[in-house]
């Protein structure tokens, strides 16, 4: 409520290299261009200016993920089975109680050190049972930052026990154990390696600060390695009940191979119209999230350190069942599609009760 979308645009330069080949940069520039008339006399301005190129070639890792803890699993399980956190979470206690899953009230994502040793075993029996091609298995190896005691505090993250379901088992317990056994099998997976370049240029215009020089920007990626945790795709495995709409990829080509201080020339630049969007709507694992975040919502500085240190509203064992009352007293309801709507009855409660009361932070400190 309240959100007015805000136009604003983007500069695209092709530069011409010396050896004849273009690259195209784009530039988004600071503070954001509103009129299209400014927009079209800065893209004019850089037009035929000359530049030296800044190239910079890192060699990077996303690397492969922690273990669970109970609300990292509750987000997958909506996002692969359209489940409420109540669901998921009863889900995990199931498997838990059938001896096929670690603890799952947990809100560690760390895994003792002692349990490096039998990683390899577990992951093996897990995958057999859920069919993993052994292609995708061929490096598993326990990682030092996952096998950490000094990290883990009552409960550690949660995995396979490395005993499976059997086929008459509940069918939701049996998917929480496949989503946790997939993920588990992610963490011993190598990183995916990479090499990233930047290509800055810097190009002069004809007007003042702050868009007296504009840097436009070209950013690529080359895989160095060959296996990594990402080609076990879950999404293929466990595919999404509500199949989010792919936004158009934008035509790119590989960056060609240029030295720091390449000479270049703009041959042209246009300009790219965009618009601000709201806010994305709450789901309840994104809900959770905030309700675990809340520290970002302080404004005083001392508050916000001592909600980093807090679980914020609730606990991991608790969140849970905060979202499914705000639910079953009629504060929110849970649309078609997933998200969270606040009822008229929830607004009007906020609206009637001091501000105070209704602070989010108010509310984790208590």
């Amino acid at each position: 409520a309240g959100f007015t979308a805000q136009t604003f645009y983007t500069l695209r330069a092709n530069l011409v290299l010396a050896n004849g080949k273009t690259i195209e940069l784009k530039c988004e520039p600071d503070p954001r261009i509103t009129e299209e008339q400014q927009a079209a006399a800065l893209a004019k301005s850089v037009t035929g200016k000359h530049t030296t190129l800044q190239v910079t070639t890192e060699d990077k890792a996303h690397r492969a993920p922690l273990p669970y803890k109970l609300g990292d699993f509750q987000k997958a399980a909506e996002h692969h089975f359209g489940w409420s956190l109540d669901k998921a979470l009863k889900s995990l206690q199931s498997a838990y109680e059938a001896g096929w899953g670690s603890y799952p009230r947990s809100d560690c994502r760390y895994l003792p050190s002692d349990h490096r040793s039998g990683a390899v075993g577990i992951a093996e029996r897990v995958a057999r049972e859920l069919q993993v091609p052994a292609s995708l298995l061929s490096d598993l190896k326990p990682q030092n930052r996952v096998y950490d005691s000094s990290k883990v505090k009552v409960h550690y993250g949660i995995v396979p026990t490395g005993v499976t379901p059997g086929a008459s088992a509940d069918p939701d317990a049996i998917k929480a154990w496949k989503l946790v056994s997939l993920h588990y099998l992610r963490t011993l997976m190598p990183d995916d390696q990479y090499q990233e370049t930047v290509i800055v240029a810097e190009l002069a215009t004809d007007q003042a600060a702050p868009y007296a020089t504009l840097p436009f920007k070209a950013r690529g990626e080359a895989r160095t390695g060959a296996l990594n945790w990402d080609h076990l795709d879950l999404n293929a495995i466990l595919p999404p009940p509500r199949q989010k709409k792919k936004k158009k990829a934008e035509a790119s080509t590989p960056l060609p191979v240029v030295a720091d201080g390449s000479p270049a020339t703009c041959r042209d630049c246009s300009r790219a119209k965009g618009s601000t969007t709201p806010p994305k709507p709450y789901t309840e694992a994104s809900l959770r999230d905030d309700m675990e975040q809340v520290a970002k919502y302080a404004t005083d500085p001392k508050m916000q350190a001592i909600l980093k240190e807090t679980q914020g509203i609730g606990t991991a064992a608790t969140q849970a069942a905060i979202v499914k009352t705000l639910i079953q007293r009629g504060f929110i309801t849970v649309a078609k599609n997933g998200t969270l709507e606040a009822t008229s009855f929830g607004i009007a409660i906020i609206d009637a009760i001091p501000p105070q009361l209704a602070d989010p932070v108010l509310t984790a400190a208590w």
